[in-house]
């Protein structure tokens, strides 16, 4: 349709998640508040906006419902399609927000000895909060878990092991398993590749509890075969190590009668 855009507002985040800058980050910006001025809240009503239409005469205010009038929606279709919007707008400003924690937590510089603890210690506190986070927003929160695996893999020389340490690790792996049974396949394979990943990954040895995690969660036959076949994949009969828990998860996962 001319005159029209159609786009994802992630798409207008930078590598490490944070909202790109000059022309196209105000475009987005915009954007974002269009999407918070069509939002219904949860009381039914709608704020309206202060954000002034581009090419409207005098600037006039934007109260968010143009899109609904054009394809003339009733009433209780526009409050259904506004409430999508707003937990998709609500989904992406969430997981930007586990980002930036990630990131700032673990940004890839070496940890003093004296910060070790803390580092700890903080760790477990956001490993609290995506589990916590996971029962309402499960696909927003099993990238979060994907990313903060993949975070600790890249820091695990860095860090010292500790009581703290290893019961964040601990908890942010059964997590990541919790998470994986609650959303959509696409979204569980991503944070259990990050997973098994980690969980073999000779420099992360805090994830012990991943196979009985795995045993206990009662994955469907389709995703346990997934498992198994990645699991396949990433074996090294060179490392010892690595064979052995790689046949943990084998047997966490194996399908009765396969």
């Amino acid at each position: 349709m001319p005159g029209s855009w159609i786009t994802d507002l992630r798409h207008f985040l930078d590598d490490v998640g944070l909202p790109v800058g000059g022309p196209p980050g105000r475009r987005a910006a915009y954007w974002r508040q269009l999407v918070e001025a069509a939002t219904v809240r949860p009381d039914g009503a709608r704020d309206g906006s202060a954000v002034g239409c581009r090419r409207s005469p005098r600037r006039v205010r934007c109260t968010g419902c143009g899109i609904a009038d054009v394809l003339d929606l009733t009433p209780a279709m526009r409050e259904r399609h506004a409430d999508v919007l707003g937990r998709a707008a609500d989904d992406a400003i969430l997981e930007l927000d586990f980002r930036r924690c990630i990131e700032a937590l673990l940004d890839g510089t070496p940890v003093p000895t004296g910060r070790q603890l803390q580092l700890a210690l903080d760790l477990g506190e956001l490993v609290d909060r995506i589990r916590a986070t996971g029962a309402a927003r499960p696909e927003v929160t099993c990238a979060a878990a994907g990313h903060l695996l993949g975070r600790l893999r890249a820091a695990a020389d860095t860090l010292s092991d500790s009581p703290a340490l290893r019961a964040a690790c601990t908890q942010l792996g059964e997590t990541a398993v919790a998470l994986a049974r609650r959303t959509r396949p696409d979204r569980s394979r991503l944070v259990l590749e990050a997973l098994l990943d980690a969980y073999l990954d000779a420099h992360l040895s805090h994830l012990d509890s991943v196979p009985a995690a795995l045993r206990h969660a009662r994955f469907g036959k389709r995703l346990r075969r997934w498992l198994a076949a990645e699991t396949a994949a990433r074996s090294d009969t060179a490392e010892p190590a690595r064979a052995v828990r790689c046949a943990a998860i084998a047997a966490a996962v194996v399908v009765d009668g396969a």
